[in-house]
This record gives C-alpha cells, sequence and structure tokens, in this order.
C-alpha cells in the first residue's frame, strides 16, 4: 500500500523501523490516555487530536517522498486512524481491567 522510505523492497532497516516506531507511538498515545484520565468526552478530542496530528504528519512525510502511497489514499485514513484508536482503548482498558483485578491476583500467588 505504501513505501517507505527510499526503496520499494522491504528490508531489516525498514522492518526495525516500523517495529519500533508504531508500538512507541501506540505507547505514548495510550500513556497520555491514562495518565490524564481521559475518558467520556474528553477522549473524543484526544482522539481527534491525535488523528489530526498523525494526518499532518503523513501528508508531510508523503510532500517530502519520504513516504510513498501505491494504493492507498491519505484521506483514506481520515477514518482509519480515529477507528484505531478507539480500538486501541478498547484493548487498553480490558487488559488493565484484568491486571487489576484482585480475583486474578489472587489465583496467580502460588498456596
Amino acid at each position: 500500500m505504501y513505501i517507505f522510505g527510499d526503496n520499494p523492497t522491504y528490508e531489516l532497516s525498514g522492518a526495525l523501523f516500523h517495529f519500533s516506531m508504531y508500538p512507541c507511538s501506540a505507547l505514548i498515545f495510550l500513556f497520555g490516555y491514562d495518565r490524564w484520565e481521559l475518558y467520556g468526552k474528553k477522549s473524543i478530542w484526544y482522539i481527534l487530536g491525535w488523528s489530526a496530528f498523525s494526518l499532518f504528519f503523513v501528508w508531510l512525510t508523503v510532500k517530502n517522498h519520504a513516504l510513498i502511497y501505491t494504493g492507498w489514499k491519505l484521506f483514506y485514513s481520515i477514518p482509519v486512524y480515529p477507528a484505531a484508536a478507539v480500538m486501541l482503548f478498547i484493548v487498553f482498558r480490558f487488559a488493565k481491567k484484568r491486571l487489576m483485578d484482585p480475583e486474578l491476583e489472587a489465583s496467580s500467588k502460588p498456596h
């Protein structure tokens, strides 16, 4: 769907970049959400802000030819970024709830 960098082949350096950049971005995104307790309507503004920043960043990389779309268009990302953010919130809240569950904690202790 796109070429990131100057080479259309997928190389180890590109893979390492993708395997580090996307998880780090998600962790920063979730850290702010949880740290500042951006729940309810505040989370909508948080998602919209991050989506706008992401769209601007991608637009900038396209304009500088660091990212070249081969089958994707920038406007496809407009609904995808918020949907991905909502899914990330759902998984995060599920995991946090499970990790904070006292029954789960009691059953994991050795007897």
